[in-house]
């Protein structure tokens, strides 16, 4: 988690621990939907998208609570939202997005446009998320194993990846006859600015613009609110479509839970058509 979030779970927890000390609750069994509610009720913050951003987080202490067997697991249930979840389907890059990427990283042979291969390439082919990309050092890659292992920045847990044949000649090729002559500064990351001063890429909208300009090189433009993570999600879309576990597709994800990757199973739709509901059952 980032520390944002860290600090808004720390926030919720210790609200959540004060009410209940201040009621006289010291025993989880005691801790009922009613109190739940009522501590909700109480909390008051400025907007109803901070108090169901706090609402979220409660809910995540109370899940872990009854995973230790402290309280019921379906204590959860009382904490309401102020509003019903709002959920849209996964996007993810068609086919023929994919197939000019691959007809982009045969041509590439610029600096600018080896590194925009190298980027987009890591991204649809890994799943890794662009702040992390930018944060790849040449000493992260083992390229005798075939791998990369780095510290997640959403996450913050180590993850090790197999790399496969056509990402580690991209990202190779970048760095033997793309990164700009003073890429010493660059400090062994390996995406940096191709102008002085020659630093590493900090800002995750590089990952965008590779992406944008290789799609827009043939038509293609992003929709309104998409940008970089749909490579993420066509990974992820293409590994349940090949049908491999969720499990699996979550830890090549870097999730910290795998209920996470679960959003990924509406993108499935031949299997999705395969547990349709009978309109008879829902109406009655």
């Amino acid at each position: 988690m980032s520390n944002n979030t860290l600090t808004m779970c720390r926030a919720a927890g210790c609200s959540f621990f004060k009410y209940l000390e201040d009621n006289g609750i010291d025993d989880p069994m005691s801790i009922t939907p009613d109190v739940v509610k009522a501590f909700h009720d109480q909390d008051v913050h400025s907007t109803p998208e901070i108090k169901n951003a706090y609402g979220s987080k409660l809910r995540q202490l109370l899940r872990y609570m009854a995973g230790q067997d402290l309280v019921l697991p379906t204590l959860v249930f009382a904490v309401s939202a102020g509003c019903a979840p709002h959920r849209s389907i996964v996007d993810v890059l068609s086919d023929d997005m994919v197939k000019k990427i691959y007809e982009y990283r045969e041509k590439a042979s610029t600096p600018i446009e080896l590194r925009d291969t190298a980027m987009v390439m890591l991204g649809l082919r890994m799943g890794i998320r662009g702040a992390d990309i930018l944060k790849l050092q040449v000493n992260d890659f083992d390229w005798k194993n075939k791998t990369v292992s780095f510290i997640q920045q959403k996450t913050r847990r180590a993850i090790t990846l197999p790399v496969p044949t056509d990402v580690g000649n991209s990202v190779y090729k970048y760095i033997m006859d793309g990164c700009p002559g003073s890429a010493a500064a660059g400090n062994g990351y390996i995406f940096i600015r191709h102008q002085a001063p020659y630093i590493p890429l900090k800002v995750t909208t590089a990952c965008r613009g590779a992406l944008k300009r290789i799609l827009a090189g043939y038509g293609f433009e992003l929709s309104a609110g998409q940008g970089f993570h749909m490579t993420r999600k066509t990974f992820a879309t293409r590994m349940l479509q090949a049908g491999n576990r969720l499990d699996d597709i979550s830890n090549a994800l870097g999730h910290a839970r795998q209920e996470t990757a679960e959003v990924y199973l509406e993108r499935d739709e031949d299997k999705m058509r395969l547990c349709p509901l009978e309109f008879g059952g829902v109406l009655s």
